[in-house]
């Protein structure tokens, strides 16, 4: 090999042309680009640099051969040669979409592959670069999965099981992670994993997705000698793969060969023990976190949505004296049979900009909300502009005034909850509901 270095510079540019020519070709002459590669390596060129990172860019482009092992060839080609502009996302100046930069995209392809082969030196070595690359990350959910799957091959379950959690709450409606969640279990062959699965499929997610998650639940199900319920699950992966043109798989057909298979009633369906399994796994997800009090404030129509309604909440917190406010969809409050004025209990954690994100909420005694919600029976006070204020300063709108025909000296008795006066910038109370006893 040559030994000036500029010659060698200039014969690295040369092999970086040609193989970024040949990885876009097709069909893919993966034996001609790994050659390339190894070609670059030997000429041993000053690191990091510009070629060394173009010529990871080529390397990425074969990481879903399976003739390249991508993890090896970041061991040779040494992590720590990134440079800061790798980690910067690239943005297309034209559609004005941003996409992940190189060092997330080669890192994320890396550890997939390293997960695939059970490749647990290279996963523990790049662990730290991967939590690196998921803070800096605008969309780092498939970093964070296949963190968690990181983890799992080093069998750290418990830290596994942990972070997954936390994404968890961000993605409660996202059927794979309460699918990794069953995983997790699964490994620890934990009787949890079955209502993890549940949970998963009781969320909507297109049938052609879903085949692998029915596949682990029917195993669940066969250990748990539920026949019934695992045929359910492995009828509903042929019918869509006869519906779909598409073959069942090995796994899916050896189960289906079974003695167990042949002698067994289906059940109609499962979805009884999907919604069951909701609940329980939301349980699970939750149990850690404290038990707030509060009460359903009010309701407001969506200004794009005017026929979907969202409902305030007001929470007590420990060591504040003043509420805070939480919001939550017509459906959550339909289904714990809710009502304005009604006292709940919540699960849930601080968000961002002083927000409160509700993870879960259930009716409670009307006692918990005492400092949120109260009866009144006091003489009131109409205003010129039809407002009234009782006795103890209970603000009474104009609308239940007119309703109700309030006049000042008139009793009134009713429901008040504390409200936030924007214009003092402080907190009091307004009636929800009255009744004139006395004019």
């Amino acid at each position: 090999m040559p030994n000036d270095q500029s010659i060698k510079v200039s014969l690295g540019w040369e092999i970086y042309r040609q193989a970024a020519v040949l990885v876009k070709m097709q069909p893919l002459n993966v034996f001609a680009v790994k050659r390339l590669l190894q070609d670059y390596l030997q000429l041993a060129l000053e690191r990091p640099s510009l070629l060394h990172s173009s010529i990871l860019r080529v390397a990425d482009g074969l990481s879903k051969e399976a003739g390249f092992d991508l993890p090896a060839f970041l061991k040779i080609w040494g992590l720590e040669n990134f440079q800061p502009d790798d980690f910067t996302p690239y943005l297309n100046k034209e559609s004005g979409k941003k996409f992940g930069s190189l060092a997330e995209r080669v890192i994320l392809h890396a550890v997939k592959q390293a997960v695939l082969r059970d490749n647990k030196a290279f996963v523990a070595e790049v662990l730290p670069l991967l939590e690196k690359i998921i803070r800096a990350s605008s969309d780092p959910i498939w970093l964070i999965f296949y963190k968690a799957k990181a983890l799992m091959v080093l069998e750290q379950f418990e830290e596994a099981y942990k972070y997954t959690l936390d994404v968890a709450k961000q993605k409660m409606g996202d059927y794979w992670i309460w699918e990794l969640l069953g995983d997790i279990k699964d490994f620890q062959q934990s009787e949890q994993a079955v209502f993890f699965y549940g949970k998963a499929l009781s969320l909507s997610a297109s049938e052609q997705y879903l085949a692998k998650l029915r596949l682990k639940l029917a195993k669940v199900f066969i250990r748990e000698r539920n026949f019934a319920a695992a045929k359910a699950e492995l009828q509903q992966i042929e019918a869509f793969a006869n519906e779909s043109g598409q073959s069942v798989s090995q796994d899916c057909q050896q189960l289906m060969q079974q003695p167990w298979y042949q002698e067994t009633l289906a059940l109609q369906s499962n979805q009884d023990f999907y919604t069951k399994s909701a609940e329980i796994a939301e349980q699970q997800l939750y149990s850690a976190l404290p038990s707030y009090y509060g009460v359903v404030a009010d309701s407001f129509a969506l200004k794009d949505k005017p026929n979907k309604k969202k409902y305030r909440l007001l929470i007590k917190v420990p060591n504040k004296s003043d509420p805070i406010e939480a919001f939550v969809s017509e459906r959550k409050i339909k289904e714990q049979k809710l009502n304005l004025g009604d006292a709940v209990i919540v699960k849930g954690e601080a968000a961002t900009g002083g927000k409160f994100n509700v993870l879960m909420l259930g009716a409670t005694q009307a006692d918990k909300a005492a400092d949120l919600v109260k009866l009144f029976e006091e003489q009131c006070h109409v205003s010129e502009a039809g407002l009234g204020f009782t006795t103890s300063n209970i603000f009474i709108d104009a609308v239940l005034v007119r309703r109700h025909d309030v006049r000042t000296d008139s009793i009134v008795s009713g429901k008040a909850i504390r409200s936030y006066d924007k214009k003092k910038a402080r907190w009091g109370w307004k009636a929800m509901s009255i009744k004139v006893m006395q004019t």
